[in-house]
């Protein structure tokens, strides 16, 4: 149960990334694809909110 736990607490499915960086779908996403947080599993979508967070860092440190 805590194994599940942890991997919701560090992927996220488009609408909770939409409310993490409160950016609509379309621009969820690209910014999801641009940063390399994108992650398939068959036909579902998640986004690592790790490789996110160090992606948006690198923006403000540019």
């Amino acid at each position: 149960m805590e194994d599940e736990r942890k991997i919701g607490e560090q992927y996220m499915n488009i609408q909770q990334l939409m409310d993490y960086t409160t950016l609509g779908r379309n621009r969820a996403m690209q910014l999801g694809k641009e940063s390399g947080a994108c992650i398939k599993f068959g036909r579902r979508v998640f986004y690592s909110k790790q490789i996110l967070d160090q992606y948006l860092e690198s923006l403000l440190m540019s």
